[in-house]
């Protein structure tokens, strides 16, 4: 996959506009490394890794402390919908005694 005109996040924390070639998942340093020719247009959005939440405890109605599966599925959708891949719970939410 190719992603063409984004503001690629660099690891000096700004961006900078280019295109990002992706391989198997991973970021390579070429178009010729890329088998899969699909381009997303990127112009005027930004490009980073996905994110880590380190400090959640839910959204969307739902609560980690509820540890519903049904509910930590839509916990889950809504943050990679906004970019979040990773999780890390706060389950405080719940009273002294079920802790």
């Amino acid at each position: 996959m190719i992603i063409k005109n984004g503001l690629v996040f660099q690891e000096d924390k700004t961006f900078s506009k280019k295109d990002l070639y992706i391989e198997d998942g991973r970021i390579v340093e070429s178009a010729d490394q890329v088998t899969d020719r699909t381009e997303v247009d990127a112009e005027g959005l930004y490009v980073l890794p996905g994110l880590v939440d380190v400090h959640f405890h839910g959204c969307v109605g739902e609560d980690f402390s509820d540890a519903t599966p049904d509910g930590l599925q839509k916990i889950a959708d809504f943050e990679l919908s906004q970019g979040v891949a990773y999780l890390c719970p706060a389950g405080m939410t719940l009273p002294e005694d079920q802790l």
